[in-house]
C-alpha cells in the first residue's frame, strides 16, 4: 500500500503543478466547456463569440506559460513576462474576434481569406512553437521524448475513457432506480467538465513532463512488435515498386497516400525503438538507425504520383500540402541532430503556405486552375468545367469568375458538371430555423380551446406565389389556402440579420393567422430560396395549430 501511496501522491502534486503553471490555459478550456454547457441548456445562447477569444487566448496563452512558467521559481523570477504575455495574448484574441465580425459583415472574400490565413498562422505558430519550448526543456533526446510523451497521452486517453464510462453508468443506473433525468445531455456536460478539469491538464502534463520512463514492456512492443510491422510494410511496397519494374505498368494513384501514411505513422515509431533499445551497439540498434534511409526511395514514388496529379489536374490546397508534406521528408531524412528543430522548419513552411504574398497555398492553386480553365476553355469543356468548380471555391477565383464569365457562361458550366441539377448553385440560400417555446417559456393559448403539432413539407421546386395558397393537414382537418408568402419572407430576412447580429428564441417564433378561429405557430423551417427571390425549393416546416 505505501507504494501505491507514494505514487499517488507523486501524481497528484504533479498535476497539482500543472495547474499551477497552465492556470491560465486550463482556464480558457473551462470556460468553453462551461459555455457550451450553458448552451446545451438554453437554446439560442451564443457561444461562438465566448469560444472563438478563449481559443486564441488559450493558443496564445499555452506559449506564455510554457516559456516563463517551468517552475514556480522561475515563474515567481519571469512574473512580469508572463503576466504581460497574458495581457498581450487576451488583447491578440479580441482583436482577432473584432475583426472577424467585421469581415462577416463585409462579406469581402480575399480580404476574409488573409484574415484567416493570419488567425491560422498565429494558432499553429503558437502551438507549435510551445511544443518546441517544452521538448528543448527535457533533459533527454527527442527520440526518448516522444515514447515517453505518446504512450503518456495514451494513458490519459484510457483513463479520460474509464471515467467516462463510470459516469455513465451511475447516469443510467440513478435514471432507472431513482428520478427521471436526461441522461444523454447530463453525460454530454460532465465529460466536457471532464475534458476541461481532467483531460486537458492530463494531456500538458504528458507534454511537459517526462520524467516517468516507460514500462518495459512498452519498450519491448515497439522495438520488436510495432516495428517490424513497418519494415514489413516497406517490404511490401519494396515488392510494388520490382512489379512496376517488371510489368511496366503506371504506378497506382493511391501511391502517395500509402507512403505518406507509412511516413506519418511508421517515423514516430522507429524514432521510438532508436531511444528503447538498450544495446545501441547493437545489429538491430544499428538497423533501427538506417530505417529513415529504407524508407528515402519512397519519396520519389511521391513525388512522380504527385506530380502526375498537378499536371493532369492542376494545383490544389491539398496538394499544395501534399508537395509541402514530401519536402519536410526530404528535410528529415537528410536532419541528423536535434530533430525537435524541425518544428521551427514546418513554422517557415506555414508561414509560406498561408501567408506569402502571390506564393502561399490558395494564391497558386487559383492561378494554376485559372490557367488551366483560360487553356481549355473553348477546346476542351469538361476540364474548363472542372477547373470552374474549383474556382467558384477559392476567393480570388470567384473574383475572376464575377469579373470574367457571363451568367450564361457560368450556368453552362455548372450545367456540365452537375447535369443542370441548378440546386448546387450558389444561387439557392438555405434558411433554416429552430425555436422550441415549449420547452422555454410555453406558448401563450388564452382564448383557445385545443393545440395540435403540425408537420408540412413540399419538396418541389416552386415560385414563392404557389406558396399564397397551400392546403396543410393537422389532425383530421384540412385547411386550405394557408398563406406562407410573408411567412417565407419574414425568415429570410431573418436569416439576413442573423450574418451580424444574435437572433432571440422568441423571434424565430412566427404566427400565421389562419382564420378567426385557427392560429398557426411555426417553430420550425428550413428551405432554400433563389437568389431573386422568386422561386423555392425543399421546403419544411413544424409548428403548432390553435383552435377555438
Amino acid at each position: 500500500m505505501g507504494k501505491v501511496s507514494n505514487y499517488i501522491n507523486q501524481n497528484m502534486a504533479k498535476f497539482k503543478q500543472i495547474y499551477i503553471r497552465y492556470v491560465a490555459s486550463i482556464f480558457c478550456v473551462f470556460i468553453i466547456a462551461v459555455v457550451s454547457i450553458i448552451a446545451n441548456q438554453k437554446k439560442g445562447f451564443d457561444i461562438e463569440s465566448i469560444v472563438t477569444v478563449c481559443s486564441i487566448w488559450l493558443a496564445g496563452n499555452f506559449l506564455v506559460e510554457s516559456l516563463w512558467k517551468k517552475t514556480a521559481e522561475e515563474a515567481q523570477k519571469n512574473k512580469q513576462k508572463w503576466l504581460i504575455g497574458y495581457g498581450v495574448t487576451f488583447v491578440i484574441a479580441i482583436v482577432f474576434e473584432n475583426l472577424s465580425e467585421i469581415l462577416k459583415a463585409q462579406k469581402a472574400d480575399i480580404p476574409n481569406l488573409i484574415f484567416e490565413s493570419i488567425l491560422y498562422f498565429y494558432i499553429a505558430c503558437t502551438v507549435l512553437l510551445a511544443i518546441y519550448v517544452l521538448l528543448r526543456q527535457q533533459q533527454l533526446d527527442l527520440p526518448h521524448c516522444i515514447g515517453r510523451i505518446i504512450f503518456a497521452l495514451l494513458r490519459a486517453v484510457g483513463v479520460y475513457l474509464v471515467l467516462n464510462i463510470a459516469v455513465i453508468l451511475i447516469l443510467e443506473i440513478i435514471d432507472a432506480l431513482l428520478v427521471d433525468i436526461d441522461t444523454f445531455r447530463v453525460e454530454l456536460n460532465i465529460q466536457l467538465l471532464l475534458s476541461a478539469l481532467a483531460y486537458f491538464p492530463t494531456c500538458l502534463l504528458a507534454v511537459s513532463d517526462t520524467s516517468e520512463d516507460n514500462a518495459a514492456f512498452t519498450k519491448k512492443f515497439v522495438s520488436y512488435v510495432l516495428l517490424p510491422c513497418v519494415w514489413i510494410a516497406m517490404f511490401v511496397i519494396y515488392l510494388y515498386v520490382v512489379k512496376i519494374f517488371v510489368t511496366q505498368e503506371v504506378p497506382s494513384n493511391e501511391i502517395f497516400s500509402i507512403c505518406a501514411s507509412l511516413f506519418a505513422i511508421g517515423m514516430p515509431i522507429w524514432m521510438m525503438a532508436s531511444g528503447f533499445v538498450e544495446e545501441k551497439t547493437s545489429r538491430y540498434a544499428k538497423l533501427i538507425s538506417i530505417t529513415k534511409y529504407i524508407y528515402a526511395p519512397f519519396i520519389l514514388l511521391e513525388i512522380y504520383s504527385m506530380s502526375v496529379r498537378v499536371k493532369a489536374y492542376g494545383l490544389t490546397e491539398q496538394r499544395y500540402a501534399a508537395i509541402v508534406f514530401i519536402l519536410l521528408q526530404i528535410i528529415y531524412i537528410l536532419w541528423n541532430r536535434h530533430y525537435e528543430n524541425l518544428i521551427l522548419v514546418f513554422v517557415g513552411c506555414l508561414l509560406i503556405g498561408l501567408l506569402l504574398p502571390f506564393g502561399n497555398a490558395s494564391y497558386l492553386s487559383y492561378q494554376s486552375q485559372k490557367n488551366r480553365f483560360v487553356k481549355n476553355q473553348t477546346s476542351d469543356k469538361e476540364v474548363a468545367a472542372e477547373a470552374y468548380d474549383y474556382l467558384r471555391g477559392n476567393a480570388y477565383g470567384r473574383r475572376y469568375i464575377k469579373t470574367n464569365l457571363t451568367e450564361a457562361e457560368q450556368d453552362e458550366l455548372h450545367s456540365m458538371m452537375y447535369g443542370g441539377d441548378t440546386h448546387e448553385s450558389e444561387q439557392w440560400e438555405s434558411v433554416y430555423f429552430y425555436a422550441d417555446p415549449i420547452e422555454e417559456k410555453g406558448i401563450i393559448i388564452d382564448g383557445y380551446a385545443k393545440i395540435y403539432t403540425m408537420t408540412a413539407h413540399w419538396n418541389e421546386e416552386s415560385t414563392i406565389e404557389n406558396y399564397e395558397n397551400k392546403t396543410i393537414t393537422v389532425g383530421d382537418s384540412e385547411y386550405k389556402n394557408v398563406d406562407f408568402t410573408s411567412c417565407i419572407s419574414y425568415y429570410k430576412n431573418l436569416e439576413d440579420k442573423r450574418e451580424n447580429q444574435k437572433i432571440n428564441e422568441k423571434d424565430i417564433v412566427y404566427e400565421i393567422q389562419v382564420s378567426d378561429t385557427e392560429k398557426l405557430i411555426i417553430t420550425y423551417i428550413s428551405f432554400e430560396i433563389d437568389e431573386k427571390q422568386d422561386k423555392i425549393n425543399r421546403m419544411f416546416m413544424k409548428g403548432y395549430m390553435l383552435t377555438k
